[in-house]
């Protein structure tokens, strides 16, 4: 079976003993805001850039501007100052308080340094203090131009600490030990596998090579790329078929790096980065969603991943002191009898429930599942289709359901542009569109699905919360369950800070009663989620062209769907995306003029 890795996500803060925590001065986007930002998980590339890109800048300051780029690696250089304050350079000569420093500044800015860039390698003696430098400070590789004469002494260092050497080809000029696939395999013949080569793209171009045919010599010997996407060297097209290559090949370099100057707008380049990256990155989660069964069991044929399933929702289940049968008969019983609209024809619901930058809600996708298929049996009102499939959003193929409903899809999943087109012509052409829970927290460098589904970038405190739900619009059929009477509720509660939330734009239907709310309950959130305003929408419905869309950000929990109540809400909202029951969806800030 496919697998993805989990997301690469440091760690905000920390303590540092008597020191007191490191506060986080971050301005960068989740691990999946850019298509770059979500490919560690997605193929196991850690995208950076050279901390030296910013001309005479210090590190300090450097990897500031690389935090607002949304980038989330970099790699240091060790000619380079290391802030102003501490005016010395970023190397093996640093006193300990000066390396906590270094250390605390990572971490403040969420940054990680695989990839250590060294100048000068030195006798064996120096290479050593390099070396535990670099384990210090949780270095995978270091990045040079040793004496090929000198690699039998880094090849033994490399293997004491466990990190990486890679070979720099600069030029023929520069490094003519292994300026080329030809020569940097002869330089490390008869090595071990840490010691590889870096690449330069934009280099092998100026000297007239061809990058793909020299990375298809090399093979596993490489562990990083430095790629331009620059104009002015020539190399956008090579830097994508290189790219293309390493995917191809299978390769998981410990670092890529986008090549900067002053001159060049590194965000522009990055944008070309994550074009490139975009079918590389669809295909992989294209295999990935065909080979992810939906968190049905009772759907699975082969009776050991049946068995699987289970176990893994038991063990998801056991938090709640709950079991799988437990579930099913807490839902069977409160869902509705009948419809609360008779279908205009028969209709057609496909449910996706993968997740792909988090690998959680496992029992709380198998109860909305379970739910909604059961739902549409008993009344008749659907036919339900459990798949993750993708091609089943394209629009060939998407033209067959009456609306579409994402479980707590999780991360950056709708890649691929064809999926895109797809779903979003579906919508505007007048198809449904639902989602749940984590799906507010997904799709974030897609801007067009933020406006789809009325958010894209959630964030919460901890999944204990306990808040009172207010109705805000009590006289929407979809709500008429709750006979305008709020509740309290136990949930993981996303608010939406930002982005395309906003009652101009979207029908809220729950909210949180703030003033009934005690709004500081365990954790605070990982990202900044106060709104200036105090409004915390939970759910609401819009139009999105031709289409009608219904969200509700609760869920986290699998017991959502066992409160008859919640069930009719849920069952409504289905029905109104499905075209079968009407709905007010003016946006909530002109209903007091309407109304």
């Amino acid at each position: 079976m496919v697998s993805l890795a989990g997301f690469l996500a440091g760690q905000q803060g920390g303590g540092r003993g008597g020191a007191g925590p490191v506060v986080s001065t971050s301005v960068r986007l989740e691990n999946w805001g850019r298509l770059h930002l979500a490919a560690p998980g997605i193929i196991g590339w850690r995208v950076g850039v050279r901390s030296d890109a910013f001309g005479r800048l210090p590190f300090s300051e450097a990897a500031a501007r690389i935090d607002a780029l949304n980038v989330a690696f970099v790699e240091g250089f060790g000619g380079q100052e290391f802030s102003r304050e501490i005016p010395k350079k970023l190397d093996y000569n640093l006193a300990p308080g000066e390396l906590t420093a270094v250390k605390d500044r990572l971490r403040s800015l969420n940054l990680q340094m695989p990839v250590y860039f060294a100048p000068v390698i030195g006798d064996e003696n120096a290479a050593r203090k390099l070396f535990q430098f670099a384990k210090g400070l949780a270095v995978e590789t270091i990045v040079g131009s040793p004496d090929p004469a000198s690699l039998a002494m880094i090849d033994k260092l490399a293997n004491e600490f466990s990190v990486n050497m890679a070979l720099y080809n600069r030029s023929r000029k520069e490094t003519p030990g292994y300026w080329n696939a030809e020569s940097l395999l002869k330089a490390v013949e008869g090595r071990s596998k840490r010691i590889g080569a870096y690449i330069d793209v934009g280099a092998w171009t100026e000297e007239g090579l061809n990058p793909v045919a020299e990375l298809t010599a090399l093979k596993e010997r490489l562990i990083g790329a430095n790629l331009s996407f620059r104009s002015t060297r020539g190399g956008k097209d090579h830097d994508t078929s290189v790219m293309a290559e390493i995917n191809r090949l299978g390769l998981k370099p410990s670092f890529i790096t986008v090549d900067a100057h002053e001159s060049v707008d590194l965000s522009k380049s990055l944008e070309s980065l994550d074009k490139a990256l975009q079918p590389i990155m669809a295909e992989s989660i294209a295999q990935f969603a065909r080979a992810t069964p939906i968190q049905r069991p009772d759907l699975l044929a082969n009776p050991e991943e049946r068995r699987r399933m289970e176990a893994q929702l038991s063990t998801d289940l056991q938090r709640y002191d709950l079991t799988l049968e437990d579930v099913k008969r807490k839902i069977d019983a409160a869902l509705p009898q009948q419809s609360p609209a008779k279908p205009k024809r028969p209709r057609k619901l496909l449910i996706l429930d993968l997740c792909v930058g988090y690998n959680g809600h496992l029992a709380n996708r198998f109860a909305v599942d379970y739910a909604l298929d059961l739902m549409g049996k008993k009344t008749g009102a659907w036919e339900t289709v459990l798949s993750n499939d993708l091609d089943n959003l394209k629009y060939e193929k998407i033209k067959q359901f009456d609306a579409v409903y994402l479980n707590n899809t999780v991360g950056t999943l709708l890649v691929d542009q064809q999926v895109r087109d797809g779903l979003s012509r579906f919508v505007r052409e007048g198809g449904g569109l639902a989602g749940n829970h984590g799906t507010g927290h997904a799709e974030m460098d897609w801007p067009e699905f933020g406006e789809m589904l009325g958010t894209y970038h959630g964030t919460h405190r901890e999944n204990t919360e306990k808040a009172m739900v207010k109705i805000d619009d009590p006289k929407s059929p979809l709500t008429s369950a709750f006979a305008g009477q709020e509740f309290l509720h136990q949930d993981e509660f996303f608010r939406f800070p930002d982005g395309p939330y906003s009652r101009e734009k979207l029908h809220v239907l729950l909210s949180m009663d703030v003033a009934k709310t005690d709004m500081n309950q365990g954790l605070p959130c990982s990202h900044p989620c106060s709104r200036a305003d105090n409004d915390y929408g939970l759910s609401w419905i819009h139009n999105y062209g031709k289409g009608r869309v219904f969200f509700c950000a609760l869920g986290h929990r699998p017991t959502l769907l066992t409160n008859p109540a919640m069930a009719s809400y849920f069952m409504s909202g289905i029905q109104f995306i499905l075209g079968d029951l009407e709905a007010d969806t003016t946006p909530s800030a002109r209903l007091s003029t309407k109304r």
